[in-house]
């Protein structure tokens, strides 16, 4: 299913994004024009869930009341401990993160409009982007379905009551789940964009091609404009490079901290418990599996935009070969212009977040768990 434009093709994540009050954007028009919009009342959406969110924590909090049904913060076991640790986390995470909304919104209008626009002015010179419906569908729906249906199976274990596994009161659900899927929707936009990027990356990939198959007919004023034309985009996506790396690195940050603290503590309980409890076991490894996945799929994706953006280069060379001198000096400056405006996402300048990513939080996580697994064994020796 191929939508006309960047808009339908996303409209799925926009809405979602507008709907948990991160980065909301809506849909306007001007004229037959559509374009994305944010004004005051997706501001209030923010300090909507700002507010609600904080008042729920606060009454998470006390000892008694009819709302929490029992305290979030009772951490008597280690279990409780590492879930208090992994809730705490979420919490500061979605209250900078609807702040960070708040004061970036207009980053995300700015680029999707931005893009739409790129499109149309590959669209002058005969290359049509595929929009792609389902790929953004899967994309955006993967992780609540998969959300969904682990937490009914949870909820089902604990209503038949043979694992003895205690009941979650509302508000304990309210603050773990409204966290997770802000941060997850957020790394999802993330994704999104990245895959957008490295789409007009391939496209700039795909015009040189074809320059170069034609040996880039020397004086010709068509192939010039068209040279002219993809160094204009290459220039306007590298701009949306940065604004990717600006508006999201504290966001994965946030999620790369979740998803390591889950992935320890899942598979610990997944060794302890699977014989105790192995529904309860199975639902954990689901979320270990769920959060790999999530880690996975954010650097798989900046990994392609940054290697399509870079593959850009050597196609450039290949088309100095045959290019007259007039047209290989403007070559020799697209080089340039690659060479030093083409960099890896990377997380506030922290980390890079690339393919070597997801293998070092995978790396780190099998060190703690083999730790843990031999304090254990000396335990039980002594």
């Amino acid at each position: 299913m191929t939508k006309q434009n960047i808009y339908e093709s996303v409209s799925v994540s926009i809405y979602i994004a507008l709907f948990l009050g991160i980065f909301p954007t809506y849909f306007s028009k001007i004229g037959k024009r559509v374009i994305l919009a944010t004004n005051k009342w997706c501001s209030a959406i923010i300090f909507t869930y700002f507010v609600l969110f904080t008042t729920m924590v606060y009454m998470s909090t006390l000892a008694f009341n009819p709302i929490t049904d029992g305290t979030l913060y009772n951490f008597n076991t280690l279990a409780k401990l590492l879930t208090l640790v992994v809730t705490l986390v979420g919490d500061l995470g979605t209250w900078a993160l609807l702040i960070q909304g708040y004061f970036h919104k207009h980053h995300v209008k700015n680029f999707f409009n931005t893009v739409a626009t790129i499109d149309k002015t590959f669209t002058k010179i005969g290359h049509k982007i595929n929009h792609n419906f389902y790929t953004y569908l899967a994309i955006n729906l993967s992780g609540p379905a998969l959300t969904v249906s682990n937490v009914v199976m949870q909820l089902w274990n604990m209503k038949r009551g043979k694992e003895k596994m205690d009941r979650l009161p509302p508000i304990l659900l309210f603050c773990h789940f409204y966290s997770f899927s802000l941060v997850h929707h957020g790394e999802t936009l993330f994704v999104t964009c990245n895959v957008v990027l490295s789409k007009r990356f391939e496209a700039i990939g795909l015009i040189l091609k074809k320059l170069g198959e034609r040996n880039l007919i020397k004086n010709s004023k068509p192939d010039d404009k068209v040279l002219d034309i993809c160094i204009a985009c290459h220039d306007k996506l590298c701009d949306l490079h940065d604004v990717v790396n600006k508006v999201f690195g504290f966001l994965v940050i946030v999620g790369s901290l979740i998803q390591f603290n889950t992935v320890v503590f899942a598979f610990c309980y997944c060794y302890y418990s699977i014989s105790i409890r192995p529904i309860s076991t199975l639902g954990w490894f689901f979320w270990a599996v769920f959060r790999i996945y999530e880690l996975t799929r954010k650097a798989i994706s900046a990994h392609i935009t940054t290697s399509e953006a870079q593959t850009i280069l050597h196609l450039v060379g290949k088309l100095m070969i045959h290019a007259d001198t007039h047209t290989e000096e403007k070559l020799k400056m697209f080089a340039l212009q690659i060479k030093h405006r083409t960099r890896p996402l990377t997380a506030l300048g922290l980390f890079p977040i690339d393919g070597t990513f997801a293998f070092t939080i995978i790396g780190a996580t099998t060190t703690y768990i083999t730790i843990i697994y031999q304090f254990q064994v000396n335990k039980l020796a002594c």
